[in-house]
């Protein structure tokens, strides 16, 4: 049950920062940009505890009454869902350090900014930067897609009747 609530915690801290990351990137409104920053490096300590709780503890048993194809596609979303949470912090922090803007979390300075004597900010790597600011721009869009189809097979599943929740809140049921 722990694991559960830690589970849609965290969920809930990745659709916002989706949600923020995206009205940024559409209304050119970057007011929030601290913001997302900081609650993005913090997320990134909780992602990998969750990672390594995954990793630790077995995957569900497959419902058995669907097809093979299906189970796989299954499980693939579920390793690209656990993969986007560690690429979208990681991209993040990597850009903002290879721009040369270092990483400060709720104004606490972790990863200083690159300036120089005049107090000009100069990038540490300016390519490296815009490789890791387009894999955090495409990845969150990537990330959403991924999300939707999480949530499409959950309504499947309480469609079909299939118990999940139960599942999920690691209670032994039959698996038909």
């Amino acid at each position: 049950m722990g694991y559960c609530v830690f589970h849609w915690f965290i969920g809930l801290f990745i659709l916002f920062m989706l949600a923020l990351g995206v009205y940024m990137t559409e209304f050119k409104d970057y007011s929030f940009y601290s913001l997302h920053k900081s609650i993005g490096a913090i997320l990134l300590i909780f992602v990998i505890l969750r990672i390594y709780w995954r990793f630790r503890n077995k995957f569900f048993e497959p419902i058995t009454n669907q097809s093979v194809l299906l189970t796989r596609c299954a499980h693939s979303i579920q390793f690209l869902l656990i993969t986007m949470t560690l690429v979208m912090p990681v991209s993040g922090i990597a850009m903002s350090y290879f721009s040369g803007n270092g990483l400060k979390v709720f104004d606490v300075e972790i990863l200083a900014r690159n300036i120089d004597d005049f107090g000009k900010k100069l990038p540490i790597d300016g390519s490296l930067a815009s490789l890791f600011h387009e894999v955090h721009h495409y990845g969150g869009y990537i990330f959403i897609a991924l999300i939707l189809i999480h949530i499409f097979a959950a309504i499947r599943h309480i469609y079909r009747k299939e118990n999940f929740v139960q599942r999920i809140l690691g209670k032994n049921i039959e698996i038909k």
